[in-house]
């Protein structure tokens, strides 16, 4: 959680968490659901203070689901972050 501080902003499928104590909680559940299924993640985009990713993930017995994130990165702080799938609609972390 060093990369974030108390303005870092997340945006998970249109739900806004703000500070290091809401995003740590979407990240404890986000680590608890990719523990158990197959993740791949493509290589990142970098350009300037923004970091893109794509990825897949297929929970044990379900089918794929791809997501991306988007991060601001200032001053080695993560100050915005999105994340949108459909896997969240089915598997919430918020």
């Amino acid at each position: 959680m060093s990369d974030y501080s108390e303005d870092s902003i997340l945006i998970l499928n249109n739900t806004v968490k703000k500070g290091i104590q809401d995003v740590r909680t979407v990240f404890d559940n986000l680590f608890k659901l990719f523990s158990d299924g197959n993740n791949i993640i493509d290589p990142e985009v970098i350009e300037g203070e923004v970091v893109y990713i794509t990825w897949n993930f297929t929970p044990t017995r379900d089918s794929s689901y791809f997501g991306s994130n988007s991060f601001v990165v200032q001053n080695r702080i993560i100050t915005y972050q999105t994340i949108a799938s459909t896997l969240y609609y089915k598997y919430p972390v918020v």
